[in-house]
């Protein structure tokens, strides 16, 4: 268990950097400036609540399961998500989201031993208006 946490520790470490950050197109505001502040929070936050909104971000899943095979293995699956829009043309946004699973296995069957790697990475592909109309997007 302890190579596990060292593993997704080490994987935590190398992605800490550039976790989540929003696009240059918004305001930055002055500090001590109490309306620009809250505007641009509200204006963070509406981004937040939209899921094809233009800011990069970078989700991160534990999983841990215990206690199956015969010698009661473990296994600590950590998923990577970024999602990442980019523009295309005017009015469109191409966004790409790829989940990439960091897998840490112990010992299932007596004398297998464990294993650490990569499982399936799996890309996806939206592509969407840059603003909504009459409600959708």
């Amino acid at each position: 268990m302890k190579r596990a946490l060292s593993v997704a520790s080490g994987a935590l470490l190398m992605l800490a950097a550039p976790l989540a950050q929003a696009q240059e197109d918004e305001a930055v505001s002055v500090a001590g400036d109490a309306p620009a502040e809250q505007s641009s929070s509200a204006g963070l936050a509406e981004q937040l609540a939209n899921p094809v909104a233009n800011l990069i971000s970078v989700p991160i899943q534990f999983n841990y399961d215990c206690c199956y095979g015969p010698a009661d293995g473990d296994r600590l699956t950590v998923n990577v998500q970024p999602v990442i829009p980019f523009s295309v043309g005017e009015d469109w946004n191409l966004i790409t989201r790829t989940i990439v699973p960091i897998i840490t296995q112990g010992e299932t069957v007596q004398g297998a031993g464990g294993m650490s790697g990569l499982g399936d990475v799996v890309q996806s592909f939206f592509l969407s208006p840059k603003e909504a109309k009459n409600g959708l997007v």
